[in-house]
C-alpha cells in the first residue's frame, strides 16, 4: 500500500501499523492497570508489563517500542509532567541553595580582607589625622601673631600722633605765653581759634570742618586701648575743642 502527497510516493507497511496498534492498547491497558491496582496486583501487572517490553524488544523495531513507550505515558502523562516540574523545583533549589553558599563565602573572604585592609591602613589614618591636627592647631597661631603685629602697629601709630599733638599743644604753649593775652581764650593760655587751628578771620563752614577734624584727632574712644596719661590727656583737650567751638559758634548765632 502506498500514499501520495504532492506526487511523492510514501509506501504504508500495513502490517506494521497493526502491530503498532495492538503493542500501544497492550500497553495502555497494562499501564492503567498498575495505576489503578492495589499494592497486590501491581506486581503481577508488573510482571505482564515487563513481559510486553521484553517482546518488543526481541522485535526489533523502533516503531513498535514508541508505541508502548506512547501507551504508557498515555496512562501516565499527568504523573510524569508533575515528576518533571518537582525535578526542576528541586534543581532550581538545589541552584540558589548552592548560589547563596557560594555568595556566603565570597562576602566572608571579602569581609576578611577588608577587616585585613583596615587593621593595616588604620596606623597611617592616624598618623595622617595627627599630622592635620598639628596643622590645624599652628594656623592659629599664625593667625593670631598676625592681628597682634597689627595691633602694634596700629599702637604705634596712635602714640606717634598724640606725642605729636602734645608736641604741638606744647609749642602753641610756649607761643601762647609770648603772646599778649588775648580774648577768648581758655585756662591753658591758648585761644578758641588756636585749639581748633583756626586763622582770625574764619568763616561758619570753616568753623564747623575745623570742628570736626578736631573731634576725629582727639576723641576719647580712639585712646581707649592707650594708657592712661594718653587717655587723660586727649580727654583735657577734647573738652577744651568742645568749649571752643560752643564759644566761636555763637558768633555766628
Amino acid at each position: 500500500m502506498t500514499f501520495t502527497i504532492s506526487k511523492i510516493t510514501i509506501p504504508i507497511n500495513n502490517q506494521l501499523i497493526v502491530i503498532c496498534v495492538f503493542y500501544f492498547v497492550l500497553s495502555y491497558f497494562f499501564a492503567y492497570l498498575f495505576k489503578r491496582a492495589n499494592i497486590f496486583l501491581k506486581i503481577p501487572v508488573f510482571i505482564l508489563i515487563m513481559t510486553v517490553f521484553s517482546l518488543v524488544q526481541n522485535a526489533n523495531a523502533i516503531e513498535i517500542t514508541l508505541s508502548a513507550l506512547l501507551g504508557v505515558l498515555v496512562v501516565y502523562g499527568e504523573s510524569v509532567l508533575n515528576f518533571i516540574f518537582m525535578l526542576k523545583g528541586w534543581i532550581e533549589f538545589v541552584f540558589y541553595s548552592i548560589k547563596s553558599i557560594l555568595k556566603f563565602i565570597f562576602d566572608s573572604i571579602a569581609s576578611i580582607f577588608y577587616f585585613i585592609a583596615q587593621c593595616l591602613i588604620f596606623p597611617f589614618r592616624l598618623l595622617n589625622r595627627l599630622f592635620s591636627l598639628g596643622l590645624h592647631f599652628r594656623r592659629p597661631n599664625k593667625t593670631a601673631q598676625k592681628p597682634r603685629k597689627d595691633d602694634t602697629k596700629q599702637k604705634s601709630r596712635m602714640e606717634e600722633e598724640l606725642r605729636r599733638a602734645r608736641e604741638e599743644v606744647r609749642q602753641a604753649r610756649e607761643q601762647a605765653k609770648k603772646k599778649e593775652a588775648k580774648p577768648n581764650t581758655d585756662n591753658d593760655g591758648r585761644s578758641h581759634q588756636e585749639i581748633l587751628g583756626l586763622s582770625a578771620t574764619f568763616t561758619e563752614p570753616e568753623l564747623k570742618q575745623a570742628y570736626r577734624l578736631a573731634v576725629s584727632r582727639y576723641h576719647p574712644d580712639k585712646y581707649a586701648h592707650m594708657s592712661k596719661a594718653f587717655q587723660e590727656e586727649a580727654g583735657r583737650e577734647f573738652v577744651k575743642i568742645q568749649q571752643a567751638y560752643n564759644a566761636l559758634i555763637k558768633n555766628f548765632s
